[in-house]
């Protein structure tokens, strides 16, 4: 999963959100300079959607057109962002030193 997808599945939250709620969530996600444009965000949603880690569920509100989308997290995306997690933890503890190179001798 790349920073960008993590970053989108964060937006999330708990309760999900629209696409377009989700742009302005992202200012909120460390780890990006910008959000990224609408067609860049729905290419990390599909990603997300392709993995099983979204749901989408339409919401009618009578407006004509395509229906607005609510993206919600699955038990499978949240699995995903805390194995993530766990894999940027270890890799920065690395980074800084706070753990021993595999297969270092002293």
């Amino acid at each position: 999963m790349n920073t960008t997808t993590l970053r989108v599945l964060l937006a999330l939250g708990e309760e999900g959100c629209t696409a377009a709620d989700m742009l302005e969530r992202l200012a909120d996600v460390p780890g990006g300079v910008d959000a990224p444009s609408l067609p860049a965000l729905y290419r990390h949603l599909k990603v997300g959607l392709d993995e099983g880690w979204l749901t989408v569920i339409p919401v009618g509100d009578g407006t004509p057109g395509r229906p607005r989308q609510i993206y919600q997290l699955t038990s499978s995306g949240k699995e995903a962002i805390a194995a993530q997690g766990r894999r940027l933890r270890a890799l920065a503890a690395f980074a800084l030193g706070e753990v021993e190179e595999p297969g270092a001798t002293r």
